[in-house]
């Protein structure tokens, strides 16, 4: 009977453990996604200091053209879309929907259909393209990320360059080809586009 007893305990310990673990992956990563996207956010605000672009966060182009992050600075624009949900991404760079797995193991994982971030960044781009040529403002370039805001694998076709841990960002953003002027009117554009002036 004792040891019944003693197998019992070692296996709600186990248990305990096993279910202790799950909450805190769980807790972390979602730690992980919120710092990441804020350290994206200073980081684009921090270079948008030193260059005096306009970075707004957090705002639309039009109806259904949400964007995470949008710069602009006499070199232009850049628009991003964070890929922030938390698991395994898979899919080709082009296509308007990836697969998302969420959960630890790749037999169990919970598997849907997500609209691309850089689907939804290029439809903003559109938007963008389109509102300035309204306003007869022309030749403007954008540039178009998809800042990665969690820790886990994104096997995305094609998405080098474009799909950016905090680092790759920082190193492209550090690249000569955001210090030109290429004499975009800033005001110009964010009055355009519908932004306060002020960022």
């Amino acid at each position: 009977m004792n040891d019944i007893l003693f197998w019992y305990w070692v296996l709600m310990g186990v248990l305990l453990l096993v279910v202790l673990v799950v909450i805190f992956r769980s807790v972390r990563r979602s730690k992980f996604s919120s710092r990441t996207k804020k350290e994206v956010a200073g980081l684009l605000r921090k270079h948008g200091l030193l260059r005096q672009w306009k970075v707004y966060h957090d705002v639309s182009v039009g109806e259904d053209c949400p964007v995470d992050h949008l710069v602009i600075g006499p070199f232009g624009i850049i628009i991003a879309c964070d890929l922030y949900r938390k698991g395994s991404y898979y899919g080709d760079l082009d296509k308007e929907e990836w697969l998302l797995a969420e959960g630890n193991e790749e037999e169990t994982a919970q598997k849907s259909r997500i609209v691309s971030p850089l689907y939804q960044a290029r439809k903003a781009e559109a938007r963008v393209r389109e509102l300035l040529g309204k306003n007869r403002i022309y030749n403007t370039p954008i540039d178009v990320f998809v800042p990665l805001t969690q820790d886990q694998p994104a096997f995305i076709t094609g998405g080098s360059g474009i799909l950016l841990r905090r680092k790759e960002l920082k190193d492209t953003l550090d690249r000569v080809r955001y210090d030109k002027d290429n004499g975009v009117d800033m005001e110009a554009v964010a009055k355009a586009l519908g932004l306060p002036e002020k960022s």
